[in-house]
C-alpha cells in the first residue's frame, strides 16, 4: 500500500485542490462570456429591450399610480421574465450544442420546461429554508421585544447560524440549478441525479461564488467611481453603466450553470 503523508499535509492538499477547482470553474465561466461576447449580445437583444423599457417606466414614473400604467408595467415585466428565460435556454444550447446564436429563435417548449424546473427548485428550496425562516421569525420577535432575561442562547446564535445556513442554501440552490441547462437541452435530469453528480462539488461551488463576489465587488466599485465622477446631467451614462452591469451579471450567472452542467453532468474538461 502507498504511504500516506502527514494528516496536515493531506488537508492542505485537499484545500488547495478545492481552491483550484473553484478558480477553474470561475475562469471557465468568465471565458465563456468573453470568448462568446458577440453571441451573448445577439441573444440578449429581446431581453435587454424589455429590461430597458421596464427601467424607463420606473424612472419616468409612467405608471403614476394609474391602472393603465400599472398594466403596462406588468406586461413589460412579464415580457422581460419570459425573454430572460429564453436567453438562458438559447445560451445553454449555443454553448453546449453549438447552435447558432439567433435571438429570434424561439424555443417555446424548452422555455416552458425551464420555467417548470425553476418552479420545482423554488419549492425544494422553500422546504430546505423552512427551519431557518421559522427560527428567523421567533428570533426577530425576541430581539424586537428585547429583554436580556428572556433571550436564550439560541437567540444569540441566530446571526452566525443564519450566515452558515445561508451559505448552505446557496450551495444547495446551485447544485439544484444544474437541472436548468438539462431542461434547456431537453434532457430529463431530476433532483436525485443532479444531487448525485454534484455530490463532491459543494466546496468548489462555495469557492466559485466567493471568487465571483470578490470579482463583481471590484467591478461594482469601479463602476461606482465612474458614476460618481460623471456630471449629474449625463444621466444616459449612469443608465448605460447600470444596465451593462446588470446584463453582465445575468449572462455570467447563466454561464456558471452552463459550466457546472458541462463539467459535472457531461464530464467536460475545464479549459
Amino acid at each position: 500500500m502507498p504511504k500516506r503523508g502527514p494528516p496536515h499535509k493531506d488537508h492542505a492538499f485537499i484545500t488547495i485542490s478545492r481552491a483550484m477547482k473553484s478558480y477553474r470553474l470561475f475562469r471557465h465561466s468568465l471565458r465563456q462570456v468573453t470568448g462568446n461576447f458577440s453571441a451573448a449580445v445577439r441573444l440578449s437583444i429581446p431581453y435587454v429591450i424589455f429590461a430597458v423599457l421596464g427601467q424607463l417606466i420606473v424612472t419616468a414614473h409612467i405608471d403614476n399610480g394609474s391602472e393603465g400604467g400599472r398594466y403596462l408595467q406588468n406586461i413589460v415585466s412579464m415580457s422581460a421574465l419570459i425573454f430572460g428565460l429564453a436567453l438562458a435556454v438559447n445560451w445553454h444550447r449555443h454553448i453546449l450544442l453549438e447552435e447558432p446564436a439567433v435571438a429570434t429563435q424561439w424555443m417555446g417548449r424548452r422555455v416552458w420546461a425551464y420555467f417548470l424546473r425553476s418552479t420545482q427548485m423554488f419549492l425544494v428550496m422553500l422546504l430546505l429554508a423552512a427551519p431557518l425562516l421559522i427560527w428567523s421569525y421567533f428570533a426577530i420577535y425576541a430581539w424586537d421585544n428585547y429583554d436580556p432575561e428572556e433571550l436564550s442562547v439560541w437567540d444569540y446564535l441566530y446571526l452566525p447560524a443564519a450566515a452558515v445556513m445561508g451559505l448552505f442554501l446557496l450551495v444547495c440552490w446551485t447544485r439544484l440549478s444544474v437541472m436548468l441547462p438539462a431542461a434547456a437541452l431537453g434532457r430529463g435530469i431530476g433532483v436525485r441525479e443532479v444531487w448525485r453528480h454534484t455530490g463532491r462539488a459543494s466546496w468548489a461551488i462555495l469557492g466559485l461564488w466567493l471568487l465571483s463576489a470578490v470579482f463583481f465587488f471590484l467591478i461594482l466599485m469601479a463602476v461606482g467611481m465612474v458614476i460618481g465622477l460623471t456630471p449629474s446631467h449625463y444621466v444616459g451614462v449612469t443608465f448605460f453603466l447600470s444596465l451593462a452591469l446588470d446584463w453582465f451579471l445575468t449572462i455570467f450567472g447563466i454561464s456558471v450553470l452552463t459550466t457546472l452542467y458541462g463539467h459535472y453532468i457531461e464530464g467536460r474538461p475545464l479549459v
